[in-house]
């Protein structure tokens, strides 16, 4: 295969996986692209000559798709050099050398060329296709973990419109989904390629049929579990009333200016729905980063004049009902701040944390939870406390310092009217988009997942749409209702099976009332056990890589006594000749 054909290969997969997640021109994804979407980089991955080609072919792909699905990400303003600029640069240096582990599924030496072509090893195909798979599993779950987590342009996304399939993120996680996508393409791959061996020898033929039935086989039973989940629905226990606010206002604009629209648009519209109402809800919900300017709790008490046009504590005291609302916190100081006051320096504590403000229907605080997953490079700095960094990030963004991430998880208790308590698991911004973070509020005893999110800055659908795609599947997971009120989009409420019950459009403000179902506590498989299908795709991989070292050493072993034997007849022949000649 000529490099030109491979380059394009891998740029063929780049745009059928973006095109399969959430995009412009399909908003909703689709699974029949996703299921495809990994031929041609396998097929690249097949003919590839050397592990740099490897790596080459796997770092344009994943940046590739990163710069087609993820654009939006240039729309961060002043950080966008880092959202859009150093997340690129990240994937293709490390996904460079990520990607020549590949070069080791599909290398063949020359040793066993000829036994291979045979057909006398009927495990190659089955061997590397699942060592494709493992390694692709693994690169989604070391995207989707850690400080430069970022689980966007992942297979798993491109399933979304199955809600029936989707049910076994409960059983394997979302990774379990990818895996299965990624083993269709592989399966599908790997049969292209005998189609261009002639003749086709009977053991490859029956290894390959031996996948695809395994293959059907998953699928099936996938789809079967999926309907008997999806048609047999837990029963509900309580029902939790909510207004969620949808304020659509500019991310942008000055923090006093900003928060005090974002305010007055958001009180208007809760007591619109308020008045529409037989009785008063549980909670409302307004979104994240409504009060910037006022830091709490130090600002506490400005809130009781704060806006001056209507009062933020007294108008919630009117209301007599408990608020969620995306504000601003300032946190205890961090461990490097203590330790440098230990060692004589002066060290100014002003640690902001992005929080989920929690006022009761009396408008006390009753506490808050900040935002602890915080997004690489915008909001965590590395190093920020480096005088170097600080001035680098002066010098290219035009500011010195990030968020502090909170360290507590903890869960709030909200009386219901029905006279039960509901366990909320609040989570700002992109923290509903990992699944450790969510799985460990879930283990603790969660009932219902609350989100605040502000990607009103995005400025199109698709990144709205793509961060509730990413986010639906903790539901899924977790058999939790998901609640999500945002500043422009996309508020939604998703019931324990995916089902979206109440939504509203995009870029409106708009509010919402809804009854959100609640279930009896059940742990799924997956909260149960956790990323078991990246902990089995690691385990099979490195089970053939000490395989590899045992048959390297083996061959060097049996070279070497091979060696010795030559010298030996060498030795024995050359006495031999000696004699004679005497």
């Amino acid at each position: 295969m000529s490099k030109i054909l491979q380059v394009f290969y891998a740029l063929f997969s780049a745009i059928l996986l973006s095109l399969a997640i959430q995009n412009e021109f399909l908003p909703w994804g689709s699974p029949f692209l996703g299921l495809f979407a990994l031929v041609p980089l396998y097929i690249a991955f097949s003919r590839a000559e050397s592990a740099r080609e490897s790596g080459f072919l796997f770092s344009l792909t994943v940046s590739v798709t990163h710069l087609l699905s993820s654009f939006w990400l240039s729309n961060f303003k002043d950080f966008a050099v880092f959202t859009i600029g150093a997340t690129t640069i990240w994937y293709t240096i490390s996904c460079f050398f990520l990607g020549q582990l590949f070069y080791g599924v599909f290398f063949i030496p020359p040793s066993k060329k000829l036994i291979i072509d045979s057909g006398k090893n009927s495990w190659h195909i089955p061997r590397r296709v699942f060592l494709f798979v493992s390694l692709y599993i693994l690169f989604e779950w070391q995207k989707s973990t850690g400080f430069l987590a970022y689980p966007w342009g992942t297979l798993y996304m491109a399933s979304y419109k199955w809600q029936i399939f989707s049910q076994i993120a409960a059983i394997t996680g979302t990774l379990g989904i990818s895996w299965l996508f990624a083993f269709f393409s592989s399966v599908f791959a790997e049969g292209l390629i005998l189609l261009n061996k002639v003749p086709l020898v009977k053991s490859m033929h029956r290894s390959f049929s031996a996948l695809a039935a395994s293959l059907f086989l998953l699928f099936m039973l996938s789809m079967v579990y999926g309907t008997i989940i999806y048609t047999g629905k837990k029963e509900v226990i309580d029902y939790f009333d909510v207004i969620l606010v949808q304020q659509n206002t500019d991310s942008w604009e000055s923090d006093f200016q900003g928060d005090k629209k974002g305010i007055l648009i958001s009180q208007a519209l809760s007591e619109k729905n308020l008045g529409q109402m037989e009785d008063k809800p549980d909670l409302i919900v307004w979104s994240e980063s409504n009060i910037n300017s006022l830091y709490l709790p130090d600002y506490y008490e400005r809130l009781e004049h704060y806006p001056p046009e209507r009062p933020l504590l007294p108008f919630i005291r009117e209301t007599q009902v408990p608020f969620a609302i995306g504000g601003v916190v300032r946190l205890p100081q961090t461990k490097n701040q203590i330790k440098l006051e230990q060692e004589g320096f002066s060290v100014e504590e002003i640690n902001f944390g992005n929080a989920i403000l929690i006022f009761d229907s009396d408008a006390k605080l009753d506490g808050y939870s900040a935002k602890s997953q915080l997004v690489p490079f915008a909001e965590a700095i590395p190093y920020a406390d480096s005088l170097w960094m600080q001035k680098l990030m002066q010098k290219t963004a035009g500011f010195s310092s990030g968020w502090t991430a909170g360290s507590e998880i903890r869960l709030f208790p909200l009386a219901l009217k029905s006279g039960n308590t509901v366990r909320i698991a609040n989570l700002v911004c992109f923290e509903d988009a990992f699944t450790d973070l969510c799985r460990k509020m879930n283990n603790l005893g969660a009932d219902v997942f609350v989100n605040l999110t502000n990607d009103s800055w995005s400025k199109t659908n698709s990144a709205e749409i793509q961060h509730f795609v990413v986010a639906s599947f903790r539901a899924l997971e977790f058999r939790k209702p998901l609640i999500r009120s945002t500043n422009s989009g996309y508020t939604v409420v998703v019931d324990a099976y995916g089902n979206r019950i109440a939504d509203l459009p995009l870029f409106v403000s708009d509010a919402l009332s809804v009854s959100v179902p609640l279930y009896k506590n059940q742990l799924t498989t997956y909260a149960r056990f956790g990323n078991w299908v990246p902990l089995c795709s690691a385990l099979f991989v490195l089970f053939h890589c000490l395989l590899f070292l045992k048959n390297k050493i083996h061959a060097k072993v049996k070279s070497k006594e091979n060696l010795k034997g030559k010298k030996d007849i060498e030795r024995t022949l050359a006495k031999e000749d000696s004699n004679e000649n005497s």
